[in-house]
């Protein structure tokens, strides 16, 4: 049964650009540690400025966690409906794969070829291109494997010019993670938009007919031997 998504849509949007920007301000959160832990070094900043600095900062990381989960949460329930809404295709995994895709692991391919599916099902003609898909998806594992080089980083710090570093690699995640909202927000609304049209689903494109052969040549029967001819014994 058809179930409309552009509510779900809206509210994925508004909750990525707000991760997006929650993703900035850690960016630049990142920058303002390092130049305060800075000081603190040079003797220029005290330890109330210090603690502060820490408050901010986990406040900042907390809000960015919350908002990432809620639109991560908000994102995976449009996927669902999306994906039970174009059935007019076979998919390469069933509808649960919106979930157990993101496991570790399948979660490198799995949700792309999800996404792509459903971006073939609802799309108004054949063969469009998806290139928005896929450059989504490789800024995303980029971000996902960047951030993790940032983790280690952070426990590895331990003078001012790590923090200097860590504040860089922070900044540049939180690009890429801006560029990858951008491009989620197209992927969901060129989906939603074609699953809201009124000749939505597509009629299946019907397959090439092969021209009918031609039927096999029926060839007649020999003459009987004529008995003048007939050899004697």
């Amino acid at each position: 049964m058809f179930r409309q998504v552009r509510g779900l849509s809206t509210a994925v949007v508004v909750l990525v650009a707000l991760s997006v920007l929650s993703d900035v301000v850690v960016g630049f959160g990142a920058a303002y540690a390092a130049n305060t832990v800075t000081g603190y070094v040079n003797g220029v900043v005290g330890d109330a400025e210090l603690d502060l600095m820490t408050t901010v900062v986990t406040a900042i990381e907390y809000v960015s966690l919350t908002l990432f989960i809620a639109s991560a949460v908000v994102f995976l329930v449009w996927l669902w409906r999306v994906r039970a809404n174009a059935e007019s295709v076979n998919h390469t995994y069933g509808q649960r794969a919106v979930l157990w895709g993101w496991l570790p692991v399948v979660q490198l391919w799995v949700p792309r070829r999800v996404v792509l599916d459903v971006w073939r099902a609802s799309a108004p003609v054949p063969d469009l291109s998806r290139a928005a898909v896929n450059w989504w998806w490789g800024l995303w594992l980029a971000t996902l494997v960047l951030n993790r080089v940032v983790s280690r980083m952070v426990d590895r710090a331990g003078s001012v010019d790590d923090y200097r570093n860590v504040a860089v690699a922070v900044l540049v995640v939180a690009m890429l993670d801006a560029a990858e909202g951008v491009l989620l927000v197209v992927v969901v609304q060129r989906i939603t938009g074609w699953q809201s049209a009124a000749d939505f689903p597509p009629a299946p494109h019907p397959a090439p007919v092969q021209p009918a052969e031609a039927p096999p040549r029926v060839l007649p029967p020999p003459p009987a031997p004529d008995p003048r001819w007939a050899r004697p014994e």
